[in-house]
């Protein structure tokens, strides 16, 4: 609690991914290097639930990491995650 009428909180998340083939049998073209990504988020209730609002930030260090690999015909193609994402969300129940 803050006040007598108001909640807060603080989040945050790390997720790490190791290192990881995209195929099966194929050469180091298609391994996947590993990352770690940074979420984080702080929001504030009132104390009886009806309302809150919450902003939040994914892969707020803006780690450019790859999610697949693939061949197609004589291209090697990568897919790339997301960058940073920030956002608001406000919530009010009646």
């Amino acid at each position: 609690p803050v006040s007598s009428d108001l909640k807060m909180s603080l989040g945050a998340k790390v997720t790490h991914r190791s290192s990881t083939p995209a195929t099966f049998g194929g050469g180091p073209e298609f391994v996947l290097p590993a990352y770690s990504l940074v979420d984080l988020s702080a929001g504030i209730e009132s104390a009886d639930g009806k309302w809150s609002a919450q902003i939040w930030g994914r892969n707020v260090l803006d780690k450019f990491y790859t999610i697949n690999a693939a061949h197609v015909i004589d291209t090697i193609t990568r897919v790339a995650g997301m960058p940073a994402t920030y956002g608001v969300k406000l919530t009010y129940q009646y």
